[in-house]
């Protein structure tokens, strides 16, 4: 459990959705922390396959203006595990160090 929340709070990153056209806004560092703190709480209440299938989800809860989350291992060369901006990445591996 702390692994996976270790992640969340780690590894949750709210991004930019450059070459999406989700919304013409930039979000703020503080609106990406709250994304963030979110999408804990959202775990800690639901677990991982819901709330991991609301971070894919692209009209969910978890994404706001060009912010998004994505959760990923925290293993290196692990694989991505939820992905706001791009569901076709889950399963693939982001980065190799």
């Amino acid at each position: 459990m702390k692994a996976i929340l270790r992640s969340l709070a780690v590894v949750l990153l709210a991004f930019s959705m450059t070459g999406l056209a989700m919304a013409a806004e930039h979000g703020t560092s503080q609106e990406a922390i709250d994304l963030v703190k979110k999408g804990i709480s959202y775990y800690k209440a639901n677990g991982k396959e819901k709330t991991f299938a609301e971070i894919n989800n692209p009209k969910g809860q978890f994404i706001s203006k060009d912010l998004y989350l994505f959760v990923g291992s925290v293993k290196a060369g692990g694989p991505t595990l939820a992905h706001g901006a791009n569901p076709k990445l889950v399963g693939k591996t982001p980065w190799v160090s």
